[in-house]
């Protein structure tokens, strides 16, 4: 049976956990596999899709009420070495990333409230850069959940950038994520 299904979206921590959890034989294998299994004829069971990648591989995708796969048990394969397989990663990776307005809020997230308004050249003139280190536009330091994030965010940006575009893969982009 063909059918064009497409893949639903799956949460950047899922997609980054899955990555993360492959050994590193197994994540030199990951581009290819994502290509190769993307490819794949995909049918609709009730609400989950299935994804023969191989005789001994089923992948099920059950995304939750809001079509999204937001916890890696929705991610299931029937291969001996899931669920730190191959084949559910690349799948994982393969499926695009939800809208920000369909995902549920992370209370470490910051909010989407309104950014501040820029001060003007009198207010930035007065204020002297040892009063404003380590805080934020909004005059809130940042907490330390924001800050770890950041870091990761920079750490990851800058290896994706140190392998440049040719290499930045899924194994890249799965930092990127988790950052």
């Amino acid at each position: 049976m063909t059918t064009s299904t497409t893949l639903p979206p799956a949460a950047p921590h899922v997609v980054a956990a899955a990555v993360e959890s492959l050994t590193s034989r197994l994540r030199k294998k990951l581009d290819a596999a994502v290509e190769q299994y993307a490819a794949l004829d995909r049918v609709p069971d009730g609400t989950d899709l299935v994804i023969t990648c191989g005789p001994d591989a089923v992948v099920t995708l059950a995304p939750g009420p809001s079509g999204t796969i937001t916890d890696e048990s929705q991610a299931r394969c029937t291969c001996l070495l899931s669920p730190r397989c191959l084949h559910r990663a690349a799948l994982l990776t393969a499926c695009p990333l939800p809208d920000l307005e369909d995902t549920p809020q992370d209370p470490t997230t910051p909010s989407a409230a309104p950014l501040p308004q820029a001060a003007s050249r009198e207010d930035q003139e007065a204020e002297s850069p040892e009063a404003t280190q380590g805080v934020a536009a909004s005059g809130v330091a940042p907490r330390a959940g924001q800050v770890e994030a950041a870091e990761g965010l920079w750490r990851a940006a800058a290896a994706v950038l140190v392998a440049g575009v040719p290499g930045a893969g899924a194994v890249p982009q799965a930092e990127l994520l988790r950052a």
